[in-house]
This record gives C-alpha cells, sequence and structure tokens, in this order.
C-alpha cells in the first residue's frame, strides 16, 4: 500500500485499483445480503423469524374476548390463563 501516492491521479493504475476495490466491496455486500435472505429463509422454515409467538394461541384467545365481551375482568383472566394482563 505505499506506494500509493496520489489516489486522485488521473493514470490507468490507479483507475484500475480504484475499480478493483470498488468490485471487491461490492462482491462482499452481494455475499452478506444472500447469507442473509438464506438465514431469513432457514429461520422461517423453523418458525423462528418475525419476533415472539403470541402468548395466546387462536382457541384460547377466542375463549379470552369471549369472556371479556361478558364482563370478566382482565386480570382475572391474565391470571385464569397464566399470561400478563398485556397479553390479554
Amino acid at each position: 500500500m505505499s506506494n500509493f501516492h496520489d489516489l486522485a491521479a488521473n493514470d490507468a493504475t490507479t483507475a484500475v485499483i480504484i475499480n478493483v476495490i470498488t468490485a471487491v466491496g461490492q462482491f462482499q455486500r452481494d455475499i452478506q445480503n444472500e447469507l442473509t435472505v438464506e438465514g431469513i429463509a432457514a429461520a422461517e422454515a423453523e418458525g423462528r423469524y418475525r419476533g415472539r409467538p403470541p402468548a395466546l394461541d387462536g382457541g384460547r384467545r377466542e375463549d379470552v374476548r369471549a369472556a371479556l365481551r361478558e364482563g370478566t375482568s382482565i386480570a382475572a383472566l391474565a391470571r385464569a390463563h397464566g399470561v400478563s394482563r398485556a397479553a390479554v
């Protein structure tokens, strides 16, 4: 690297060096994007992508909604289902 005197010079050697460095950077970015896409696909296949799973699944969620409509308190429902009040 000590041979780089002036990268702003307008000679062919400097242009080639800059183009090679730019191409390597683009190649690294493309590889990183491919690995990210593969990792997301693998996580989705295992069901581990897009955050935490809901505290109440579909059937329990409907039971809680029905109980709320009937007037059961949020705290009582949370205790009964073993979840936080925020989850209710």
